[in-house]
């Protein structure tokens, strides 16, 4: 315990004395992240200010009824309000599609009304742009499929509706009549459909806003990236050192705690330091929406305070990272592959709804997933004790083989 308490004090001096180094490069890296996290909600405000979503239409129109359907939908039907409709040739469809110009175009084929009154079975195609992480896209593609299911519902019920006249042997006005009165009626309820359902607006992701649900992604990125600042604290480019005290009965267990204490303080401070700085720069102003209510700067520190466990899970994930490296190029390598890895399958670049489905199922399981939903847990004030105790568990089980991978190395060969 006397050696253990020594190693720790003489970490403690050498962390203090790199701290102002260490500080300074995550200042700069704080400054950098939070430039482009708010260049991303302006750009994200700005495009919700002007959301409408151009298709482009591909086809003769001219003297069919598809003219003026169209027609309608621009003037009449509530969708005109966030989708734009635009009359192109494919060439050009094709290139303003490559562009982002439009999120996708419908190639409408020749004789298409013609196959549909004959009851043909001629289909029109919807091509859209391949980079599913687009929320144009992925909106274009929920609305597709809608449409495409009462289209063809529609045109089920209106083929068996005529069948159905014919075989009661109806005269052909009455035939018309009726087919006119179920063309109306379909057309005033697709027209009426929001009358349908209720909205309830359930936020961007797991009930955050968009500038909610990448402030904790902008979190778990930067504790990461502060461990990497740490990698001269860290690396041990010989155990010479480490076996003395080994073999003065400080073991790995306690040589783990003794280089981890001071790492997690470096990150504690940190975050402190950062949440201080927020207070200080919000203080007279209106919080964002997606903040619960803090009471100045006191309620920032509490913040702070209530996100240590997620720091000491990211921490604890690092630190075993650092124990597997012998030399700085192989820390740097594994950290920063690791980092982008785990980052974008926790969804912290892309929405998570917008990956694979694989990938959404083991997401929460991950460390940055565990991370990410505790601390987006503590900005809706949803944070449970069980969250905080997931957190600890995992920190415990990085830091347990942190230890074993010492044990290994202290009593291996020469490293």
């Amino acid at each position: 315990m006397r050696s253990f308490g020594r190693y720790l004090l003489a970490q403690s001096k050498r962390t203090v004395k790199l701290f102002p180094a260490i500080l300074s490069f995550t200042l700069v890296l704080v400054l950098a992240v939070s430039i482009l996290l708010f260049g991303l909600f302006g750009n994200h405000s700005s495009k919700e200010a002007n959301m409408r979503v151009r298709i482009g239409i591909v086809g003769n129109l001219k003297n069919s009824y598809l003219d003026i359907g169209v027609a309608a939908l621009k003037s009449m039907d509530t969708s005109r309000y966030y989708i734009e409709f635009i009359e192109l040739d494919e060439s050009e469809a094709r290139k303003r599609l490559s562009t982002g110009d439009i999120k996708g175009y419908v190639n409408i084929p020749e004789g298409f009304v013609d196959s549909v009154a004959d009851g043909g079975d001629m289909k029109m195609t919807y091509v859209m742009g391949n980079s599913p992480a687009v929320l144009g896209t992925l909106v274009m593609q929920e609305i597709v499929d809608i449409i495409g299911d009462i289209l063809v519902d529609a045109q089920c019920a209106t083929y068996g509706y005529t069948d159905l006249l014919y075989k009661a042997d109806l005269t052909r006005n009455v035939r018309h009549k009726l087919m006119t009165t179920l063309t109306i009626e379909y057309v005033d309820t697709v027209l009426s459909r929001e009358q349908w359902y209720d909205i309830h607006e359930l936020g961007f992701s797991s009930g955050l806003s968009f500038e909610g649900y990448y402030t904790c992604s902008f979190l778990v990125l930067m504790f990461l990236l502060w461990g990497t600042v740490c990698i001269n604290l860290l690396v041990k480019r010989t155990l010479s050192l480490q076996r003395v005290l080994y073999s003065r009965r400080s073991g790995a267990v306690a040589q783990t705690l003794a280089e981890y204490i001071p790492f997690f303080g470096v990150l504690a401070v940190e975050l402190t330091l950062l949440l201080v700085g927020a207070g200080i720069a919000f203080r007279g102003h209106r919080l964002p929406d997606f903040l619960p209510e803090i009471g100045g700067i006191f309620g920032f520190l509490k913040i702070a305070v209530l996100l240590l466990p997620a720091v000491l899970l990211i921490s604890a994930l690092q630190y075993m990272l650092y124990s597997l490296t012998k030399n700085v190029i192989s820390a740097v390598l594994l950290q920063i592959l690791s980092m982008i890895a785990l980052s974008y399958m926790a969804g912290l670049f892309y929405p998570l709804y917008s990956l694979p489905q694989a990938l959404q199922t083991i997401a929460p399981y991950l460390p940055t997933g565990a991370a990410f939903n505790y601390i987006s847990g503590v900005l809706t004030g949803s944070a449970s004790i069980s969250s905080a105790g997931g957190t600890l568990l995992y920190a415990v089980v990085f830091l347990a083989l942190a230890a074993f991978i010492r044990s290994v190395r202290l009593r291996g060969s020469r490293v």
